[in-house]
């Protein structure tokens, strides 16, 4: 069999990610010893290098420590790096602050109830 494939192109939606190739012996009963069929597969990890590599998110600013009188306003801010989409979650005391989710977190009105580690 011959193959041309100057003429072919990818024109599938796929643009990254891991592939499973594989070729099998379909004719088992040919071989022989019959030990001789055989399948094989590899792993391929396809990219798109017109964009740039993903960039694993990292913290580069911590927010830093706070303390103010009951009835003030506060505002922490936590700068990160990495490939954009970033997603922030504030927590105070490890649970989730619901709607607390950008790189700054606003409390007015800060009362005793609201201190803990964020």
């Amino acid at each position: 069999m011959v193959c041309d494939h100057r003429a072919e192109r990818n024109v599938s939606s796929f643009k990254s990610g891991n592939v499973m190739l594989g070729f099998m012996d379909t004719f088992p009963s040919i071989a022989n010893p019959p030990e001789d069929a055989f399948v094989i597969f590899d792993n391929v990890r396809v990219e798109d290098l017109s964009v740039p590599a993903l960039q694993p998110p990292a913290i580069t600013s911590q927010p830093a420590n706070q303390n103010v009188t009951a009835g003030a306003n506060v505002t922490f801010t936590v700068i990160a790096s990495g490939s954009n989409p970033l997603n922030y979650q504030w927590r105070r005391d490890g649970t989730n602050l619901a709607g607390a989710t950008s790189s700054s977190l606003n409390i007015t009105n800060v009362q005793l109830a609201h201190g803990g580690v964020y």
